[in-house]
């Protein structure tokens, strides 16, 4: 089960308390900013389903996936979806760095994102497509600069063929602070070889220079200043950052 997804539902509400509605903020002389959700809450048709044998087989690995996180056993499109707003579940705390299985660490810019149903219709998930600039980290994933990921998040806001809409995202996560289209962030991110798909650990926005933590306890560092890299300028946290890393291996 994804850590990163866990921790999130977490702290998210907890730093949420913490901020305004303004659009960036200070905490600590650090910018930060503001939850901004808006594009998860927009219905957006499903991709149409694909005859291709291999396709077939890496969606059902992704919905295998994702289905491990539903907590029931009717198809989300059927006539009375038994929730709304997805499912809830926590963890306790990381480390600023932390180590997780088939880690990759790239920047990279959000392109684009369709939503998916899961094969057996009981879960959803948002593909966000990410342009690579750096590899800092590749691990076993097959990723070099110019490509394109595919890094899936948990949930979905959908709309049926016959009008009906889904909402599936979880509650907590539309109070993250997410990431947003044409952004550049560094992800920590896990590789799920079966699938060829990434989820999210945790990520950094770099803006006008400088890096804005956004990972909610990144964010709660930040407020105590016991962030190592919340204000570093881009280039210093792109060369601190393949050091540590360097370090750990």
């Amino acid at each position: 089960m994804c850590i990163g997804i866990l921790f999130s539902l977490l702290l998210s509400s907890l730093v949420m308390s913490a901020q305004t509605s303004d659009s960036t903020s200070a905490i600590s002389g650090v910018k930060t900013t503001e939850p901004r959700n808006a594009w998860r809450k927009v219905p957006v048709a499903v991709a149409p389903e694909t005859q291709d044998p291999q396709q077939m087989a890496i969606f059902a690995a992704r919905g295998k996936y994702f289905d491990q996180f539903s907590t029931t056993h009717v198809p989300l499109d059927q006539p009375q979806p038994p929730r709304n707003g997805g499912s809830s579940v926590s963890i306790g705390s990381r480390a600023e760095l932390t180590r997780f299985p088939n880690e990759t660490v790239v920047l990279g810019t959000f392109q684009n994102y369709q939503v998916y149903l899961s094969p057996s219709h009981l879960s959803s998930y948002t593909n966000v497509q990410l342009s690579v600039e750096q590899v800092l980290m590749a691990g076993p994933a097959p990723v070099q600069p110019g490509d394109q990921i595919d890094i899936l998040e948990l949930g979905a806001d959908i709309k049926l063929p016959d009008g009906r809409t889904i909402d599936d995202v979880p509650e907590n996560l539309l109070s993250e602070y997410s990431i947003q289209p044409s952004h550049r962030y560094v992800f920590l991110l896990e590789y799920h070889p079966d699938g060829n798909f990434f989820t999210g650990e945790k990520h950094w926005e770099l803006e006008d220079g400088f890096v804005i933590p956004q990972s909610p306890d990144d964010i709660l560092r930040a407020q105590h200043g016991q962030s190592k890299y919340a204000g570093m300028r881009e280039d210093r946290f792109i060369k601190t950052l393949r050091e540590d890393l360097a370090q750990r291996q």
